[in-house]
């Protein structure tokens, strides 16, 4: 994708849009599938950066992927026969951390080549259970076959995908495994995990720190229906708080996404928002600020901080430190853009302050900073700034919502595109 920038000029926004299918959810039903006997069905689905990064991979290992109209349909194959030895992933952290395990079950050592925006993704799970069999460069990571112990400890985690490629790997072990996890982190992407992993007949037990997985196990075929990515709606949520009626349509309202939780930061706001059936509509309100712990939920941190802004009163945003290890710096990156638009924004102890409500300050260009969340948080802030917002390499955006633009520009979103001239290429981590 060449890079790109967009000018957004404030506009009400107001409609419907549908989200696409929970990218989190698709990464997992394809991997599922991948490693099942037989063939499975998977629908809907959106060609995004990081879920092509996971098909291109499993084709690579050998599954057989036929793309229809309608839906995926994956033949599974485990163990791998006669995987490239070099896989591209990308920028997708999810593809390269949940399928690492699996392949360290392969003979032949298999190596990951990454792009540069991985390269400050931290592997420090991995890194201490494989050892010397995991081999990290700048852009490679290289994996040999592990005989993994019996009990696993995975202590001081920074993401939950660590647990959820071990939580594949392990059932297809010819030994029962106990993984222990100490202090976990974004525990609603590993249960959405471990629903996929039942889905394909595979049975796991919790214990009250961790897991209890039965080894010598076969994952069976099994359709699945991905529904809508709360991740993805929290921005037009948003933006139906700022301007008038916004519907989303393809959410399911007994979701078990971790991002869900959005709907009860902003309810707890004062947001006007309610679901009807598979649908939420919400309207424009007057929020007040809250306290909200982001543990769970790090991708929500731009869209509830561009929300605080306009909320009266104080916003809290805790346990944001892991933030930095997004596809940007994300909580450097939201502190400076919210700064450049006027807002009052504090950084400490691990929490953000946000003082509103603020005006957003307009005719600015600022930094997309590579990162799909905060261009669309930008795309959302611009919609009530004073004037038009330049926002630079917006062509992160088809990391994981790819139509995107085409949805803002349906509700009344003024976009204009101009080729970047990569004033603002750095991905600034500090």
């Amino acid at each position: 994708m060449k890079p790109f920038d967009v000018v957004i000029q404030p506009s009400a926004l107001s409609g419907a849009v549908t989200v696409p299918p929970s990218k989190s959810l698709l990464h997992r039903a394809l991997i599922g599938a991948a490693i099942s006997q037989g063939t499975s069905t998977i629908t809907p689905y959106v060609f995004s950066a990081d879920i092509n990064a996971t098909i291109n991979a499993l084709r690579l290992l050998g599954v057989t992927i036929n793309i229809t109209d309608d839906c995926l349909v994956v033949t599974g194959m485990f163990p791998f026969k006669q995987p490239h030895t070099l896989i591209p992933v990308g920028g997708s952290a999810s593809t390269l951390r949940m399928l690492l395990p699996l392949v360290s079950l392969v003979g032949q050592p298999v190596t990951f080549l990454t792009d540069n925006t991985l390269k400050n993704r931290p592997l420090d799970t991995y890194k201490s259970l494989y050892k010397t069999q995991l081999r990290i460069t700048e852009n490679t990571v290289t994996i040999s076959k592990v005989n993994l112990p019996k009990e696993i400890r995975c202590d001081d985690l920074t993401s939950s995908q660590f647990i959820s490629g071990l939580l594949f790997a392990l059932p297809l072990l010819n030994q029962d495994t106990t993984l222990v996890i100490n202090n976990p982190v974004s525990t609603p992407y590993i249960h959405l995990t471990c629903d996929v992993l039942r889905t394909h007949a595979i049975d796991i037990t919790y214990h009250h720190n961790g897991f209890h997985i039965r080894g010598n196990q076969t994952y069976r075929s099994s359709d699945y229906v991905v529904e809508g990515d709360y991740s993805q709606a929290a921005f037009f949520i948003a933006a139906g708080l700022f301007h008038s009626t916004v519907t989303i349509h393809g959410l399911n309202y007994l979701s078990r996404q971790g991002d869900r939780v959005f709907i009860d930061f902003v309810k707890s706001m004062g947001a006007n928002i309610v679901f009807d059936h598979d649908k939420i509509i919400t309207k424009k309100s007057v929020l007040t600020g809250q306290s909200f712990d982001l543990k769970d939920c790090p991708d929500l941190a731009p869209i509830i901080a561009c929300v605080a802004t306009q909320a009266e009163g104080i916003t809290t945003l805790v346990n944001v430190d892991r933030l930095v290890h997004k596809e940007s710096n994300r909580l450097m990156a939201i502190i400076e853009t919210l700064k450049a638009l006027g807002a009052h924004i504090d950084y400490t102890d691990n929490t953000l302050t946000i003082k509103g409500v603020t005006p957003l300050a307009g005719s600015i260009t600022l930094n997309g900073y590579h990162d799909h969340r905060m261009v669309m948080m930008l795309s959302i802030a611009a919609s009530i700034a004073k004037g038009p917002i330049t926002i630079k390499n917006a062509e992160a955006i088809h990391k994981s919502y790819p139509h995107f633009f085409e949805d803002y520009q349906a509700l009344g979103g003024d976009v204009s595109f101009r080729r970047s001239n990569n004033d603002y290429s750095d991905d600034k981590r500090h």
